[in-house]
């Protein structure tokens, strides 16, 4: 059994990550979970029943970042770091030296910090897709399908404004993460869709598809605009992108 997780000065309900510490020391780190890490399936559980970690990921088929994925979905410090120096500032020895691991540990999973942008991307794919996937629920009515969607979204992207501003203004893009892109694109214009079409789609499925394009930029735009100002927590902004969507997809199906 190994590390315990950590940041440093620790804000309430983020995740801790690597340090050589007892878990009672992390929480006075104030951390929300402690996250270890150990060889094996069976030390990962012992330590969450008879240690008092909140998680543990271990080396196995799965990767360590989607076992950490999902042990702190609201995400880990590294993600707080680049988004508190963005781009040119994040290196790969910060990183290291913040989560208390050594630089040979951290390139075993990391070779650089365009790896560590594009797991970072990833996890952040998911998220708005996990959100999309939560309106596609037939039980709902349409104004519950759109409030659920800006909800979510609005969610997803106030966690960490400043990380969201660099993925979309500063980080370059890499081959492999291109091709994780145009699927993340594809689904999620696919799930926009799903909307369109619950509204009361057109026969002429090119008009969905085109209609799934314009709402998602349009709510996208708003709330990635929001992100950038500072007012994604205003209530009547949520009210009026629910409102916007909402009324477009009722207009559209009046219009032929």
């Amino acid at each position: 059994m190994r590390e315990v997780y950590r940041a440093g000065p620790q804000p309430p309900g983020e995740a801790l990550r690597p340090l050589g510490a007892h878990v009672d020391i992390a929480r006075l780190l104030r951390a929300g979970r402690v996250i270890g890490s150990t060889s094996s399936q069976e030390k990962a559980a012992r330590m969450v029943s008879d240690l008092g970690y909140d998680a543990a990921v271990f080396r196995g088929p799965r990767s360590i970042t989607d076992q950490l994925a999902e042990a702190a979905p609201e995400g880990l410090d590294v993600a707080q770091l680049l988004g508190r120096h963005g781009w040119a500032k994040f290196t790969t020895n910060e990183v290291a030296e913040v989560t208390g691991v050594s630089i040979g540990t951290l390139y075993q999973y990391f070779p650089n910090k365009f790896a560590l942008i594009d797991a970072i991307t990833r996890r952040h794919f998911d998220g708005v897709l996990a959100v999309l996937q939560t309106m596609d629920d037939d039980a709902l009515s349409l104004t519950e399908r759109v409030e659920t969607l800006v909800h979510g979204m609005i969610t997803i992207h106030s966690v960490n404004p400043a990380l969201h501003r660099v993925l979309l203004e500063e980080a370059p893009s890499s081959t492999a993460l291109q091709s994780a892109h145009d699927a993340f694109e594809a689904e999620y214009l696919r799930r926009y869709q799903v909307l369109v079409t619950a509204a009361g789609g057109r026969s002429d499925q090119a008009s969905d598809q085109a209609a799934a394009q314009g709402l998602s930029a349009a709510v996208a735009g708003a709330i990635h605009d929001a992100a950038r100002r500072g007012t994604l927590a205003t209530p009547l902004l949520k009210r009026e992108i629910i409102a916007l969507a909402g009324a477009y997809l009722r207009l559209r199906t009046t219009i032929r």
